[in-house]
């Protein structure tokens, strides 16, 4: 009987392994004797083990806390400039509506901000950008939406319409009023002055004011002449006579002409009883 109780006797068994550092024996992996050496050799196994397992613990964990702060959940609402006037319970209905219908982008890694801008815009045309942030900490998200700024605006029944120096209309204004309005004269009934406002005669307006507001001062008045659908006319604040333009030309081109021809009858003093520039590349005046 062997005195070490870990070494004990046992009938029909044989003892395999060493308690040499000196003997390596054939299956000292698997022996019941163990020198010094291989319980050293054991006991750095155990450790780096135990140490795999932290390190995998910890990776994990940060996957984990990754995943929750990319997780897109309620993200507050945020407007360029402050000063719109918005409801945030509405927008926020929005971003779920687009969230709930592409659910993998509540992840930000899979988050298509040019794709969120897009239908953003598309849904609030009142909207000019819509970008997605979560700088402001952890776990929280910002949706920063810019509100478009109205360079002229035209009423219709009860509604009002609103355009943009882009061109783009739009129906809920989120800035202040702007100072041009837009006269129908046709005497149109109200649902064709709604046809009329929701084409491209505002998307003309609005370019073209836009355009011209900075080299020739603020426009006053757009007035549409009655018995056409293709004349516009501008008043000027600090002119008495209209400008005819024809909305079928390009808006960039007859701001040019407008620039031009007006700033030659200032030079001069003129103070026609109307300026016609409805003809690419020139303009007349009475």
């Amino acid at each position: 009987e062997l005195s070490d109780s870990r070494n004990l006797f046992r009938r029909s068994r044989t003892l395999t392994g060493s308690v040499s550092s000196r003997v390596q024996a054939a299956t000292e992996d698997t022996a019941q004797l163990r020198s010094p050496r291989h319980k050293e050799k054991d006991l750095r196994s155990h450790r780096r083990r135990i140490v795999v397992s932290l390190v995998g613990v910890l990776v994990f964990a940060g996957v984990v806390l990754w995943l929750f702060d990319q997780l897109i959940t309620t993200p507050r609402i945020i407007f360029q400039p402050a000063s719109a006037r918005a409801d945030a319970a509405h927008y926020e209905q929005l971003v779920q509506d687009y969230l709930n219908e592409n659910p993998l982008e509540r992840f930000q890694f899979a988050f298509s901000s040019d794709k969120f801008s897009a239908e953003m815009i598309q849904r609030a045309p009142e909207l000019s950008s819509a970008a997605l942030t979560n700088e402001t900490g952890f776990m929280r998200h910002d949706v920063l939406l810019g509100a478009r700024r109205a360079v002229a605006r035209w009423q219709i029944g009860d509604k009002q319409y609103y355009v943009d120096s882009s061109g783009i209309s739009y129906e809920r204004n989120l800035l202040n009023e702007p100072t041009i309005s837009v006269r129908d004269s046709t005497g149109l009934p109200i649902a064709s002055q709604q046809i009329i406002a929701s084409t491209k005669m505002m998307t003309f307006i609005g370019r073209v004011v836009g355009s011209v507001e900075s080299k020739l001062g603020p426009v006053k008045e757009v007035v549409i002449p009655p018995a056409t659908l293709k004349e516009v006319d501008l008043i000027f604040a600090d002119r008495s006579y209209p400008v005819k333009l024809n909305i079928d030309r390009d808006p960039a081109g007859q701001a040019a002409d407008i620039i031009a021809a007006l700033q030659y009858l200032d030079a001069r003093g003129i103070a026609p009883e109307y300026v016609d520039a409805r003809v690419e590349g020139k303009a007349f005046y009475k």
